[in-house]
């Protein structure tokens, strides 16, 4: 919600260096940052399960170097969080491993297939199932 505020803030003062961050951080100190929950994760997760599949879902290791966390968490130490809510909201084991590293494993076992037959399409069809 903040951002075209931040950007004209940005153009504002990108000639004035420190002004420009000072300004930042009183715009940001008036108007705080709704930081979601770490449930809301799971929340995606629900969805996108429901829309493409279990399959098809995966979380990625981005946890540091971002601005913030989900509320409640720390960083990857914290990961077990969404596995016990994911637990809670019922997800088998199975399907748990699938969003933990599974499916990203798979895919990218498929993707190395791809790249082995040196073809810059999938398949005939732009499936990977017909790759052995």
């Amino acid at each position: 919600h903040l951002k075209p505020q931040l950007d004209a803030l940005k153009e504002q003062y990108k000639d004035n260096q420190g002004a420009y961050n000072e300004a930042e951080r009183k715009l940001l100190a008036e108007n705080p940052i709704y930081i979601a929950p770490y449930t809301r994760i799971v929340d995606h997760i629900d969805h996108i399960k429901q829309v493409a599949g279990i399959d098809y879902v995966g979380i990625g290791s981005d946890f540091d170097g971002v601005p913030f966390l989900p509320a409640g968490m720390n960083g990857m130490e914290d990961l077990s969080l969404v596995t016990y809510e994911m637990l809670r909201r019922g997800y088998s084991e199975k399907d748990i491993l699938k969003v933990l590293g599974e499916n990203f494993l798979r895919a990218f076992t498929q993707a190395e297939k791809v790249a082995r037959i040196g073809s810059r399409k999938i398949s005939g069809d732009g499936s990977l199932k017909k790759i052995k």
